[in-house]
Order: structure tokens, then sequence, then C-alpha cells
């Protein structure tokens, strides 16, 4: 599918739309914590979609690196790119960058509802900007309106409708119905539904990230030559801007707002966060630590959040317990048949919630420790290890 005659052609499937929902307490000016939900919509395109949108992502993302090069902007633009570094390293170096500037102001500023926000209209401009062209080609523009004016379903009804299980879905690469049954079951059941607003893309699909940046590029030349007028830095993560200057706190939020305006985007000025970095006594210090992308920052000591410690806990009990009732279950079975008791299977539960295991929280904490060559962190992760094997042998004298 990668002929623009065809893709111009091709019909494409509705989006299948649901929420993540994320919780967190949260403190209030009063310092008494809340629990806060936050709910992001998902969407995700069918196995052929994908494909196309997969190959105008790397298309137009050829065109974008060359203009992020072109305006000395690619350190400063961090997600959403092929850079092989993680969070860690963005904000290893955001940290590194304030401690090299000395002392300083650092401001992070965030923009509301930032997919659903995008401007159609100027979405387009920025796309044939950024090909050459004043009117998007038959391809890009096919794939454009597929992702303007798009269609979704919601994924628990089709899920119920196709007798499909939430908790155990099919495989990825599994399609959940055939075009017959999408025809007859969904489509000729009133399902499907389509955004008539002017503004806002899907998230979630291939393209998505990459149309993200692409239509922030001219916020961004403007933002990155504001911040080295004033000898600072400008790095923004998605809809996260974080900017740094030396020097006593001088507000640029209102030349921000208005630039954003511009590209009809909304400034969140209830998460604008303002943090002043200076020598006090010989040490290099600021009231309240900078957080940015999941770590702490207090001019003496990166760290990572302690929400992200609450999260891990959570998770390892639920995990134990889940491990727990398994023995049991698996105990029953064994008494019946004469067979000696066993303790739960530790393997997975290492695995997933150790130092032993390839990819997770504590080897995640590990990782950033040595790249950020901070104690601190060290000393937060290695607490974990007894925290496990406590709920491991509370669980084990309750399997007996």
């Amino acid at each position: 599918m990668t002929s623009p005659e065809r893709v111009a052609q091709h019909s494409f499937y509705p989006f299948i739309r649901f929420e993540l929902i994320a919780s967190k307490f949260k403190p209030d000016d009063s310092g008494k914590k809340t629990l806060v939900r936050k709910e992001r919509i998902i969407s995700y395109a069918s196995h052929v979609d994908s494909n196309i949108y997969s190959y105008y992502s790397d298309l137009l993302s050829e065109k974008y690196e060359v203009e992020l090069e072109k305006h000395d902007l690619s350190q400063s633009i961090l997600a959403f790119r092929s850079l092989g570094l993680s969070n860690i390293d963005f904000a290893n170096n955001a940290f590194d960058s304030i401690a090299e500037i000395g002392d300083s102001t650092v401001i992070a500023l965030d923009i509301k509802g930032f997919f659903d926000n995008l401007s159609h209209r100027y979405l387009k401009r920025a796309w044939g900007t950024l090909i050459g062209h004043s009117k998007l080609p038959l391809g890009d523009y096919a794939v454009f309106k597929s992702l303007t004016s798009y269609a979704y379903v919601d994924k628990r009804k089709i899920f119920s409708i196709l007798n499909l299980s939430l908790n155990n879905p099919p495989n990825c690469s599994t399609k959940i119905c055939s075009a017959q049954d999408f025809r007859e079951k969904i489509r000729g059941t009133g399902h499907i539904q389509k955004n008539e607003k002017c503004i806002g893309i899907p998230q979630g699909s291939a393209i998505s990230a990459m149309l993200s940046n692409l239509y922030m590029l001219e916020f961004d030349i403007f933002a990155n030559r504001l911040a080295k007028s004033m000898q600072g830095r400008y790095y923004r993560y998605c809809d996260d801007m974080l900017f740094i200057f030396p020097g006593k706190y001088e507000s640029i939020e209102d030349k921000i707002e208005t630039e954003l305006g511009k590209y009809e985007l909304p400034l969140n000025r209830s998460k604008t966060e303002i943090h002043i970095f200076e020598t006090k006594n010989g040490k290099f210090c600021t009231e309240k630590p900078l957080q940015y992308l999941g770590f702490y920052f207090d001019g003496q000591r990166k760290f990572i959040r302690s929400a992200a410690f609450a999260k891990f806990s959570n998770n390892m009990r639920r995990g134990v317990s889940l491990a727990k009732q398994t023995a049991r279950k698996h105990n029953r079975i064994r008494e019946k048949k004469g067979e000696s008791i066993r303790f739960i299977w530790k393997r997975k539960i290492y695995k997933t919630y150790t130092h032993l295991g390839g990819r997770n929280f504590i080897t995640y904490g590990i990782r950033a420790a040595e790249k950020m060559k901070d104690k601190t962190i060290s000393r937060q992760i290695k607490r974990l290890w007894g925290r496990v094997n406590r709920e491991v042998h509370h669980a084990n004298r309750e399997v007996i």
C-alpha cells in the first residue's frame, strides 16, 4: 500500500477506541492527598491501516528531521523520535543543563488537551509546507482525511458483539473479525461514530505522534529562539515544555500563551511550575524540587518520584496475591491426590519485580542510577528487594 493512487482509493476502517485510566494521590494546597483519576483516550487502527500510517510517518519523519537540524532543534524535541535514548537520558540532560547554567530559573509549561485540540486547518498547512506542496497529494490527503474526519468504535461494545474477552484479548497480529462480520455486526448496527469537529486527531495511531511534532514545528522554532535570546535552553516532550535560563525569574508565560494561540492551542496555566535554582551557603539548591519525566532534581540530588514507588508496591502486592491464589488452587488439587502442598512460584515474581528480571521498574531504576550517577536512586531501589521478599514470605505462610 505504498502507491498514492491505491491509498487514495483505500477505505480506512474505524479506529478501535478505549479509555486508559490512571489513578494517583495528589496533594492539594493544604497538603492533603486526594485521589485523582486521569483519563486518556487511545485509538488503534486495523492492520492494513497501521501499515499505511507507518509508511507515511516514515516519509514525513525524514523531512522533519532535516528541519530540526536546520533550526538547531535536534536536542530540544525529545518525544516520538528514533534517538536511541530514554526518559532517563532526557531528564538527566535537562538536570545537567541546569547545573551547567548555575543560578537559574526553570519554567515548566503544559498544553491542555494536546491531541484533542490540534486544528485540522493548521495541520494540513503544516503537512503541505513540510513536503513542499501547497495542496496535499492524493495519498497524503487520504491519510490526512482518515485522521481528521476519523471514525471510531468503542472497544467494549464491539468486543461484546464479537464475543471477545476484554481481559484476554486476541493477539495483536490476529484479526478480531472478518470484513463480512464488520459490515453486518458493527457497521450495520450503527455502532460507528465520527469526529465531526474541526479539531483533534486520534492518539495511538502509527502516525499521530509524528503529526503532533510536525504541528508544533513553527512553535518550537519560536520557543527555541526565545530561550537562546535569554542564553537558555528549551526542551519539549510531547505537550510538556521546559525553559531554563540564567538569572532570576522573568515571566515568559504570556509570550508562550500568545504564540500557542496562533496554533489554536490552549496553555494549561494550572500546571505551570516555576523553580528558582540558586547557590545558598555554598550549596546549589531550589526550594521545591523540579519534577521532569518521572524524576526529581533539587540541585544536589536526582531521584525517582515517590508516586512511582507507590505504584510499584501496589502492582507487586497484586502480583504476589495472584500467585498466592494460584498456589492455593493447585494445593487443593494436590491434597485430593494425596500429594504434598507447595509454596507460591517465585520465578515470575522475581522476574517482574526484582533486579533478576529483564526489563521492569527495578532494572529501569538501576539504569537511571548508573546514567545519572546518583546514589540516591540506588538507595531508593535497594529497599524494594526486602519489600518483595516480605510479601512473598507472608504469602507463603498463608498458603500452608
